[in-house]
Order: C-alpha cells, then sequence, then structure tokens
C-alpha cells in the first residue's frame, strides 16, 4: 500500500492512502478514533488537532472526528461548507473556505480567536499553533491571531504594529490540559532534585 498525506496529533497520527481512504493508528486513551469515518471514506486532506482530526472529503466539505471535551467541534461549519485548506491547533481548527475567506472553530478558552482577521478577509495558506494560527493573505503578507500569552508572537515580521501593548504587565500564561500536565511533571522533578541536593549537602555537612 503507498500513501500521499500525513498528519500528526500529540498521540495519534493519520495518513491518506493511494486511493484516498484513510487509516488511523496510535493512541485512543483520549477518544482519538471516536466517531472516524466508516472504511471507505474517501478525503483529499487531514490535519490532526491535540486529539482530534479532520478531514476535506472528495466533495469539499469537512468531517471531524476524535475527542470532543474540550469543546474541540465548537461552531463546527455548517453541513455543505465547501473548504479547500485546513489546519489544526491543540483544540481548534480554521479552514480556508472555497471563496478564500476563513473560518475558525472549536474551544477559544485560550483567546485561539483573539485579533482573528476581519470577515471576508482572503487567505491562500493557513497554519495553526497550539493555541494561535498564522495566514498567508492573497498579498503575500502575514497575519496572526490567537493567544500571545506565551511570546507566540515574539518577534513577528515588522509589516505590522503588535497587537500586543507591551506597556502593560504580561499576562500569567494560560495552560491547556496537557500543559498544565507537563508543567506540574517539570516542577516536582525540580522539587526531586532540590530536595536531593539538600539531602546530599546535609550528608556532607554530617561528614
Amino acid at each position: 500500500m503507498s500513501y500521499k498525506s500525513i498528519s500528526c496529533g500529540l498521540l495519534h497520527s493519520v495518513a491518506i492512502r493511494d486511493d484516498d481512504t484513510l487509516i488511523q493508528w496510535g493512541s485512543d486513551k483520549y477518544n482519538q478514533s471516536q466517531n472516524i469515518p466508516p472504511p471507505g471514506t474517501k478525503v483529499k486532506a487531514i490535519a490532526c488537532g491535540g486529539h482530534h482530526s479532520v478531514a476535506i472529503k472528495e466533495d469539499d466539505t469537512l468531517i471531524q472526528w476524535g475527542d470532543i471535551s474540550a469543546e474541540q467541534n465548537k461552531n463546527f461549519p455548517a453541513e455543505g461548507t465547501k473548504v479547500k485548506a485546513i489546519s489544526c491547533g491543540a483544540y481548534h481548527c480554521t479552514a480556508i473556505k472555497d471563496d478564500g475567506t476563513l473560518i475558525q472553530w472549536g474551544n477559544d478558552q485560550a483567546d485561539q480567536t483573539q485579533h482573528i482577521p476581519a470577515p471576508g478577509t482572503k487567505v491562500k495558506a493557513i497554519a495553526c499553533g497550539n493555541l494561535h494560527c498564522v495566514a498567508i493573505t492573497n498579498d503575500d503578507t502575514l497575519i496572526q491571531w490567537g493567544d500571545t500569552d506565551n511570546d507566540e508572537r515574539l518577534g513577528f515580521p515588522a509589516q505590522l504594529e503588535p497587537i500586543v501593548d507591551t506597556s502593560e504587565p504580561p499576562k500569567s500564561p494560560k495552560r491547556s490540559r496537557l500543559m498544565s500536565k507537563l508543567e506540574g511533571g517539570r516542577k516536582r522533578k525540580t522539587y526531586r532534585k532540590k530536595k536531593l541536593i539538600s539531602k546530599k549537602k546535609r550528608q556532607t555537612h554530617k561528614k
């Protein structure tokens, strides 16, 4: 079997075979295969979020499956909406409609739609990060929107004014469930390391 497209989530992967059907593998701990399209479903593009996936079908409409516990499917495009490109963040997705305009759906609890382009903005390429998105407009310039609390816009090309007032105190970073879990793990490791160093110092002092 040959393949022509792939995409990966945090713990799962999806590929398009040469006959345009889907295959998925990896973890299903977070319902990554929940409501997966039936065998034989043909698609032309795929994109994976954290624990969910989206595909463009042969008729240019969308299908989504996987985890929805964090509202990944909130405001999913109306049935029949035709798109030509898709990208997914951890809990949200963005697509380019057939008229070149943007549509976004999913979780917005971490400001994923903050400063989203005005309705009617035409773009020709999109890419989503964990909590933010970037697009190339029809005049080949860049636009970015979404969360900025973790320096996602740091060093952005100077063609546009910064969307964050640097005179204001920085906001405290927002944490996804996975980010919080990883951060908690790092803190525990640091604590254990400090505790071990302290113990060694006491032992050395006793000697």
